[in-house]
């Protein structure tokens, strides 16, 4: 199933449905959430990627590579440059909360901005040569992913990033 991507759904990627709990402390864990003191980064996934495939609930969106200007991953935060569709732009980061020992390998991803800040996306990931797969769900009631498949049932969001 192929669909055009507005950028509203690119900026909701981001900005899900939630109450914004869970401020960061800047001064704690190099400004992470308190919480991630235990999980490590992997200076592997550090560098300047573009979107090879976006796909929601098993919807593959048509553009998304367009109105992906780019995402970059440094010291753990992933930050999405935005073509909004309306001649302006936009920017939407995270932090990667990793825990690599795991198969499949699990990721946090924790909103750094927006109405919903804190928020955490209970994700897996998989970094291979210039590929980086993420998988996640928006919904703290379903389970975490077990593999990188979409589908209307699990409600699982695949970003798939190829290192430039």
């Amino acid at each position: 199933m192929s669909r055009a991507l507005p950028a509203f759904l690119i900026l909701a990627l981001f900005l899900t449905a939630a109450d914004g709990a869970g401020a960061d402390d800047p001064k704690a864990n190099r400004g992470m959430p308190r919480d991630s003191a235990a999980v490590t980064h992997n200076t592997a996934l550090d560098g300047e990627y573009t979107v090879d495939a976006f796909i929601k609930n098993g919807g593959t969106y048509v553009g998304a590579e367009k109105l992906f200007e780019g995402v970059s991953i440094k010291d753990g935060i992933l930050t999405s440059r935005l073509n909004r569709g309306d001649g302006k732009k936009a920017t939407s980061s995270l932090y990667l909360r990793l825990a690599p020992r795991g198969s499949p390998a699990e990721v946090d991803l924790v909103l750094r901005d927006g109405v919903n800040k804190g928020q955490v996306l209970r994700g897996i990931y998989s970094l291979s040569k210039d590929m980086l797969k993420l998988a996640w769900v928006e919904t703290p009631e379903l389970p975490r992913p077990a593999d990188f498949s979409s589908t209307e049932e699990n409600a699982v969001t695949l970003l798939f990033l190829k290192r430039k």
